[in-house]
Order: structure tokens, then C-alpha cells, then sequence
């Protein structure tokens, strides 16, 4: 798990089946992530137990729950059918809970994982982007079972520590752990490549994520490749579209230089199709 990435991603809002297979990927819990197996808030005391995750979550800076995955062991099991709150019914309920009006969404994807399609939501908090705006923590403004051991009160704060979500006494106790956070994923940043360049995954890659193998087609793929590194010309890249030859292949991006099989690839989807055949004519 990469803390950077967490935040990036967090500040981004990405909602994507990406960022999804991402996060299952961690494989673990922090201050911005938790999975739940399952999710219930129709009674008192799971409606309190969610709440305070989400206030948790929201004070340090936002995250993300994952549903549909096995706590603990980490094996995505997936949901058998969509949550049944959308991101207006989550709000309400949070509202209820605590008085607040906290910035929730929730979004279903399905994933190719073990050889089978299984379903998963994503509840994303929304935070500050700015660090200094999370230095000011979001309280229980009203009580909530009060009188129960589970219930909420009025002036309540929740953190996440680790992979728990507890309550503080002061906002002093948010700041140390909000510190020691933000320093981890400023040692992340730069621990990996810090070129505003770097890519975490290949974009020539034209299988989906999720399907290791390409079935079929092999002849075809091959003299693809070799249509494209065997080709002594230059390519003439401008800031819209690659000409070369009489024939203009928007979206693809090749540097070639005669004698040397040194290449870098961008390819779009939606032009591949077309690339293939134009070069099979040749």
C-alpha cells in the first residue's frame, strides 16, 4: 500500500473500477481504507457503528470503504446484488446519526476476479483537499442514542487509527495523528518516482485489467508488432495526430529510429482497430 497513491486518489475522488481493483488490491487496512463483508444500517447500533467510521474517515481527510470484501483475510467475495442505499439515503441516515452534512458517495462495480464476475460498492468520503482545512475536525452536532453505550453525543470526535476507528479527547490528538499520516505519504512520494511523467501502469497494454492472457488472434497481434518495430521510417509527431506515409493514425505515438528497435507506445482503443488493418495492408 502506498499512502501517496492513497491521497492522490482520495483527493481526485476516483470512484473508478480502477481505483476499486486498487484498493482490493492493498490486501489491508490504514487511516483511509476499510472493508466491510457486508454493510446493514436499519438499526440503532449499526447506524452509530457506520457513522462514526464515516466521521472517522472524514477527519482524516477523507477514504474509502470497500463492501464486498472479507475483513481481516482480505478475499474479495464480492456482494450478491447492489447496496440498497444510493448516495442521497446515505447522506440522510448519516445526518440522522449525527447532525451533519458529510460529503458521501456510493457506486457499484462489477470485477473479473478468480475467474468470475463478482460485484462490489465503493463508499468514498469526501475531505478537503487542502491539509491546513483538515486541521479542523468534524464533531457530532446533535445526540444520537445517547443513553446507549453505543450511541453518540454531541461534541463527539472520531479518528482512524490504523485499521480502527476511535474517539478523541482534543483536537491536539488529531493533529499528532493527522502529522504522522501526511508524513507517511509525503516518505511514499518520494521513496517512488517522483517524475510528473511516471505512469503506474503501461498504457500500450490493450488487454483490460483483470485478463491476463490475450486468447486467440496470435498470428495477427505478432504481425501487428512486427508491422510496427520493423518500420525504418520516422514518425512525425505533432500536437494532434502521428502522419506518416500519406495516412494519419490519431491517438497512436511511436518513436522509431532506423537500425534500433527503441520504441515507446500510446495507443487508443478506439483507433486500434483501424491501426491493425492499415498495417496489415502493407
Amino acid at each position: 500500500m502506498n499512502f501517496s497513491v492513497l491521497e492522490r486518489m482520495i483527493q481526485d475522488g476516483d470512484i473508478s473500477s480502477d481505483a476499486l481493483r486498487y484498493l482490493i488490491n492493498c490486501k489491508c487496512e490504514c487511516e483511509w481504507l476499510d472493508y466491510k463483508e457486508l454493510l446493514h444500517i436499519e438499526n440503532d447500533i449499526e447506524l452509530c457503528g457506520f457513522t462514526r467510521d464515516i466521521l472517522a474517515f472524514k477527519n482524516v481527510g477523507g477514504g474509502y470503504i470497500i463492501v464486498g470484501v472479507q475483513d481481516k483475510t482480505w478475499k474479495p467475495l464480492g456482494i450478491a446484488t447492489h447496496l440498497p442505499y444510493d448516495s442521497k439515503m446515505l447522506r440522510d441516515k448519516i445526518r440522522k446519526a449525527c447532525g451533519l452534512d458529510i460529503d458521501v458517495d456510493v457506486v457499484n462495480h462489477e470485477l473479473h476476479i478468480q475467474n468470475s464476475t463478482k460485484l462490489f460498492s465503493i463508499i468514498y468520503i469526501r475531505s478537503s483537499k487542502k491539509r491546513k482545512r483538515r486541521r479542523i475536525p468534524a464533531l457530532a452536532s446533535k445526540d444520537f442514542c445517547p443513553k446507549e453505550s453505543f450511541g453518540i453525543r454531541r461534541g463527539d470526535i472520531y479518528i482512524r487509527k490504523g485499521d480502527s476507528t476511535e474517539k478523541v479527547k482534543s483536537e491536539a490528538e488529531l493533529h499528532d495523528l493527522l502529522d504522522r499520516i501526511e508524513a507517511q505519504a509525503d516518505q511514499d512520494a518520494l521513496a517512488g518516482n517522483s517524475s510528473p511523467f511516471a505512469v503506474s501502469d503501461g498504457l500500450y497494454m490493450l488487454l483490460e485489467k483483470g485478463f491476463e492472457h490475450f486468447i486467440g488472434r496470435k498470428q495477427l497481434c505478432t504481425a501487428l508488432i512486427e508491422a510496427i518495430v520493423k518500420d525504418p521510417r520516422i514518425w512525425i509527431l505533432n500536437n494532434h495526430q502521428l502522419k506518416a506515409g500519406g495516412f494519419c493514425y490519431s491517438g497512436l505515438k511511436v518513436q522509431l529510429k532506423t537500425g534500433r528497435l527503441r520504441s515507446r507506445f500510446l495507443f487508443n482503443i478506439k483507433s486500434i482497430i483501424g491501426i491493425t488493418f492499415k498495417m496489415m495492408r502493407k
